[in-house]
């Protein structure tokens, strides 16, 4: 079964995601619509927000709670992907997945999203509502402007161990597969990674300088 990788990218890289990502990995789907989270009291708590310095802020956060209060499960910003024999070979082309909560954003093989929310849907697990770009995916909706067409999507992700991870995601807004598992690559991969990025965004600042 042909597996289709999938990122989270900073919009510094969006448009560009194949030259950060061109391995296979495993569908990222969802398997849920909707997750509620609420007090003690049964109201339903304000969901995290992007402040205007690019941090994720909670409610609690917003009033005034010191910052042990309201500290929140986060996977490392990176490059993550699948164990198993191929594991070293995939971190070294940037992984399956690549987490850039820093540039709120997500990536993957022509495929680049925007996070425009984020909630913490449990202990140790969260959920981002994406706004995406895919290329591939409007070709294959017959998209008469597939570089336009714009996807809003939802991605689960849970802690499982260590830097383990748990990974969900929609496909056009529906989950059609089930989670899968990805692991932070090594410390050298994500240097790669990062190398890469740093080339990228120099390449850029050239251009716009022209």
């Amino acid at each position: 079964m042909k597996r289709t990788c999938f990122v989270v990218c900073c919009g510094l890289l969006a448009g560009n995601c194949s030259s950060l990502a061109t391995g296979l990995a495993p569908p990222l789907t969802a398997g849920a619509s909707t997750v509620v989270q609420r007090d003690v009291d049964g109201q339903q708590p304000a969901s995290n927000e992007l402040s205007p310095t690019g941090e994720f802020r909670t409610g609690a956060s917003r009033q005034g709670s010191s910052p042990s209060s309201t500290e929140r499960w986060r996977p490392k910003d990176g490059t993550y992907a699948a164990p198993g024999k191929d594991f070293d070979g995939q971190c070294g082309e940037f992984g399956d997945v690549i987490i850039e909560f820093a540039d709120k954003a997500v990536l993957g093989n022509e495929r680049s999203c925007r996070i425009v929310k984020l909630r913490d849907a449990a202990p140790g697990a969260i959920r981002l509502d994406l706004i995406c770009d895919d290329y591939n995916l409007a070709i294959f909706l017959g998209d008469p402007s597939p570089y336009d067409r714009k996807f809003r999507e939802i991605m689960l992700v849970k802690k499982i161990d260590g830097d383990t991870i748990s990974v969900r995601k929609t496909l056009n807004g529906k989950f059609t597969a089930p989670a899968w598992r990805a692991s932070y690559c090594p410390e050298e991969k994500q240097r790669w990674y990062r190398e890469a990025k740093e080339r990228r965004r120099a390449e850029e600042a050239k251009k716009a300088a022209r």
